[in-house]
């Protein structure tokens, strides 16, 4: 259709040509989502080669290998790593205390 001389522009038949193969690329997306989904429930849960691969590749994803220290540097020290985070815990949920106690519980 693009190869016509004469063209001015997208033909209707052009454009729905286009429009169909958009579809048919959302239809294909979705039935490979849909496709996962059921790998995941027919395997997923049975001690495979399949759980193992999906475990890993989960551990390697959301693995912490360094943090940022307040002076902007790097630390991949585990003990370091590891009291950076309880200190922002605890400074988190430490509690700041209150001045007018009766009025919070009003």
């Amino acid at each position: 259709m693009r190869s016509v001389p004469s063209r001015v522009g997208p033909s209707h038949a052009e454009i729905k040509v286009v429009e169909r193969i958009m579809e048919l690329n959302y239809r294909e997306e979705i039935m490979w989502k849909q496709r996962s989904r059921i790998m995941w429930l027919s395997a997923g849960d049975k001690n495979t080669q399949f759980f193992h691969l999906r475990a890993s590749q989960r551990r390697r994803k959301n693995k912490i290998s360094k943090l940022k220290k307040s002076n902007g540097q790097f630390t991949e020290n585990e003990d370091e790593m590891g009291a950076m985070a309880t200190d922002f815990y605890k400074t988190l949920y430490r509690s700041e205390g209150t001045t007018d106690m009766d009025r919070v519980l009003r």
